[in-house]
């Protein structure tokens, strides 16, 4: 699988910040920008679109603030302008971009740029989670209306091991544990203890290798070679 970009933008929230920095220092040739968002631990999930409306607001907030200041406007003139249009400069080449006969299914939707002038390289979103599908119809709809989208497409990946991915590494195990002690659910109500948390994952981990999955190949530095090779070659 290979999109034929020569360059692409990444876009990272919470832990999915991992992914583009392990990229960048693994990786770095095509990567034009990255934005980190709200970079948070694992246990951090996905809001929804109102998390995005408050980041543009916020991101708006902070190019108004610099301007209306004498200061922040003499160290960064036209910073909304620059923000959008900076470039990653000195890419190295991707030397370490190489397959290792390992398998997996990775599905990507791209969602193209309605633009009459695209620009020629697209915005990768990536999440953290853990296990969130990036994936969605409601981010597929909402992520063009926002400024640095509109004349990009816009490509929405599966990362080892979550969302469509083959394998995936879903924890009914962990959920079963949040659904129990979930307020108002049929089972007893309170924060689960470590302990449970930690007897669950263990029982997930045991279930997945039962199965045969290859746990090694599920880390941020795969990941990282994915998205490399993802741009290199067109379909």
């Amino acid at each position: 699988m290979a999109l034929g970009y020569r360059e692409w933008n990444v876009y990272s929230l919470s832990a999915g910040g991992v992914l583009p920095l392990t990229a960048m220092r693994l990786y770095p040739e095509g990567i034009r920008s990255v934005i980190l968002d709200s970079g948070v631990g694992n246990q951090f999930e996905m809001r929804g679109p109102d998390e995005w409306r408050g980041f543009s607001r916020t991101l708006e907030m902070v190019f108004a603030g610099c301007a209306a200041n004498a200061a922040c406007e003499a160290a960064y003139p036209n910073l909304r302008t620059r923000f959008f249009s900076s470039q990653r400069s000195n890419p190295k080449h991707c030397k370490e971009c190489k397959d290792n006969g390992r398998t997996v299914r990775l599905p990507v939707a791209v969602v193209r740029t309605q633009s009459p002038t695209p620009a020629p390289d697209p915005i990768v979103y990536v999440t953290g989670g853990p296990n969130v599908n990036e994936i969605d119809v409601g981010v597929a709809q909402f992520f063009p209306s926002l400024p640095f989208a509109a004349n990009r497409d816009f490509i929405l990946y599966n990362q080892r091991g979550v969302g469509f991915s083959d394998p995936r590494l879903g924890c009914h195990e962990f959920d079963d544990i949040r659904a129990a002690t979930y307020p108002g659910s049929s089972g007893p109500t309170g924060i689960p203890m470590p302990e449970q948390y930690l007897a669950a994952v263990g029982a997930c981990r045991d279930r997945l290798l039962e199965q045969g999955i290859d746990l090694d190949a599920h880390n941020s530095a795969e990941d990282a070679a994915d998205l490399c090779r993802a741009g290199r070659r067109k379909l």
